[in-house]
């Protein structure tokens, strides 16, 4: 995810997602830094999983807005060696 997108979307989606979940009563305020330095994109997907852990640990994923991407180039692929359906492929293959 680091590679593929790009510095505004990574603040883009996390300030989205912390307007979503704000009012909820979850604790994500160490969330909410502005990262800065060589790896603030690290930081920022390390916050976004941070806060969906948290939402997902309160039970609220059904409760969050769902959204689309209107630009389907931004949407990034998976190389399959690393997609679950590659490892079940392997293993039928096997079979």
């Amino acid at each position: 995810m680091c590679g593929f997108f790009r510095d505004d979307e990574f603040m883009s989606a996390k300030a989205t997602l912390l307007q979503a979940v704000g009012g909820k009563g979850l604790n994500v305020q160490q969330y909410s830094k502005k990262r800065m330095g060589e790896n603030k994109n690290k930081a920022n997907v390390d916050d976004i999983l941070g806060i969906w852990q948290a939402v997902d640990e309160g039970g609220l994923v059904d409760q969050l807005p769902s959204y689309c991407s209107a630009v389907t180039t931004r949407i990034p692929v998976i190389e399959d060696e690393l997609s679950d359906t590659a490892f079940m492929r392997m293993t039928i293959s096997d079979l």
